[in-house]
């Protein structure tokens, strides 16, 4: 039966170091996931930072795309303009070729506005020189007004040529700006195309950030259920630990009362500890 006892105890024993090095094992398992943790968190941050800076860009970048829109549909704004005054000042033009081809043909066949503008003025220079009697200088005036009248149209016929060539010349100042100006939306066109394609470039980067962010935060869920998992199991251990412990404690008093019991029949000397532990007046740690 001793015997028994004793390789009961022994098993015993060795559960209790057994528990003390699962708890020294779990209490170092701790420690390291507790360990990794803080890293996960430091990545977790350092990733989100990255991510942001990158969304931030990629904001800047978008900020600079609205701007040059706006600045390529004002200056399509422009062209429209340009093409309507171009198309008025045309329709300006067509108007006064009607005229002019009207006053052309109410010139009379053979006019020939060189003859009347010289003989107009030698009638007129005759005038203001010669001593007329005042019957010939009244009919000289009345031919000077008479070949006014003939030239009045053929200058009318000059004017609206004269106008005719300015219209033109707005009509090509037009056109030059025009070209001028979807050179200028061409150029703004190939600019938001580049920054269009920066921007999709920082945004995958961003996303590739942010997809590490979303494993670095699954592996941190994982290592808190873990770490969890791992207390509960300690826990579980500690007070398994405890439990045996104090069964070893109990044991041993339990031999160390036998033993003072056996001093005392024998009649061999105890000490006041072992007198104060058999009476169960205190509790010494053994």
């Amino acid at each position: 039966m001793a015997n028994k006892s004793g390789a009961v105890k022994r098993v015993e024993a060795a559960e209790a170091d057994d528990l003390e090095k699962r708890v020294a094992l779990l209490r170092r398992r701790l420690a390291a996931i507790s360990a990794e943790m803080a890293d996960v968190r430091g990545r977790i941050a350092s990733l989100r930072q990255r991510r942001d800076e990158y969304n931030r860009r990629a904001r800047e970048i978008s900020s600079k795309i609205r701007e040059v829109r706006a600045r390529r549909g004002l200056v399509i704004s422009e062209i429209r303009t340009l093409a309507r005054t171009r198309r008025d000042v045309i329709t300006q033009m067509r108007a006064l070729r009607e005229r002019v081809n009207e006053a052309r043909r109410a010139l009379p066949s053979g006019f020939d506005p060189g003859r009347l503008y010289r003989l107009r003025d030698e009638l007129e220079w005759r005038i203001q020189t010669e001593g007329l009697p005042l019957d010939e200088e009244k009919r000289l005036v009345a031919e000077v007004k008479r070949i006014s009248l003939k030239l009045a149209g053929f200058e009318e016929l000059k004017s609206l040529r004269g106008k005719i060539e300015e219209l033109r010349g707005q009509v090509d100042k037009i056109g030059k700006d025009v070209t001028e100006r979807r050179g200028t939306v061409k150029a703004l066109g190939v600019e938001i195309a580049r920054l269009v394609k920066e921007r999709e470039e920082i945004r995958k980067v961003a996303d590739s950030y942010h997809e590490k962010v979303v494993e670095a935060i699954r592996r941190l869920k994982g290592l808190e259920d873990e770490l969890k998992e791992v207390n509960e199991e300690l826990a579980s251990l500690l007070s398994k630990l405890m439990e045996a412990r104090r069964a070893r404690e109990k044991d041993i008093r339990r031999r160390k009362v036998k033993e003072i019991k056996e001093k005392l029949r024998k009649g061999q000397r105890v000490t006041i500890e072992e007198l104060a532990l058999l009476e169960g007046l205190s509790d010494l740690p053994l």
